[in-house]
């Protein structure tokens, strides 16, 4: 073990690597997204940010775009939502069908 994070919330549902492998990205069960920093004990968390949930459901996928810097996100309430990992900003919400 490297490096164990702390993640106080709710139960992980799914995590990604940045590539480069800089940042990791976690989803949670009650549709929460953080952003990482892998370099040092520095985190980010996306939801905190609007004071509010990122997804309303559990989150399912999440992947990064890293040339663009945008993390995508899809949960089981049938969004798919592209974050800025510049700015921490939510830049579209796609509405899909619900996930199992």
């Amino acid at each position: 073990l490297v490096h164990a994070f702390q993640h106080n919330r709710s139960r992980i549902s799914v995590m990604c690597f940045s590539d480069p492998p800089h940042q990791l990205a976690v989803g949670d069960a009650d549709g929460g997204v953080r952003i990482l920093s892998i370099r040092g004990q520095t985190k980010v968390n996306v939801t905190e940010d609007f004071g509010l949930l990122a997804h309303k459901a559990i989150v399912k996928s999440l992947s990064f775009l890293g040339h663009l810097k945008i993390l995508l996100s899809a949960a089981s309430d049938g969004e798919m939502k592209l974050w800025s990992t510049a700015s921490l900003t939510n830049l579209r919400t796609i509405q899909l069908h619900k996930l199992p």
